[in-house]
């Protein structure tokens, strides 16, 4: 785990300031648009964005009840291997489905 700004200055240099601020949006409109979607409002959301190789941002989950901790253990090594997994068929432009 690692605070925002210095994992994306380290892994994205010059990028960093886009990515984040792409982050940024998708925090500040997505839970509302959600909110929206389902007629519900939410407490609080949990978004599991991942960040390919050129900046582009990917969800993959969206939490209503999001836990305090990152996955420990087990759990985490299986999140780990699915995002890898999902990030290999991106990169080949494969369909993840």
């Amino acid at each position: 785990m690692s605070k925002l700004v210095p994992f994306l200055k380290t892994n994205f240099g010059d990028k960093m300031p886009s990515i984040e601020a792409s982050i940024k949006q998708v925090a500040k409109t997505l839970p509302y648009k959600l909110e929206s979607i389902f007629d519900q409002q939410f407490g609080s959301l949990g978004l599991d964005i991942g960040i390919g190789k050129n900046g582009d941002l990917y969800l993959f989950e969206v939490e209503t009840g999001p836990g305090t901790e990152f996955g420990t253990g087990q759990i985490a090594m299986i999140k780990a291997d699915y995002y890898k997994y999902i990030r290999n068929k991106l990169e080949k432009k494969e369909s993840i489905y």
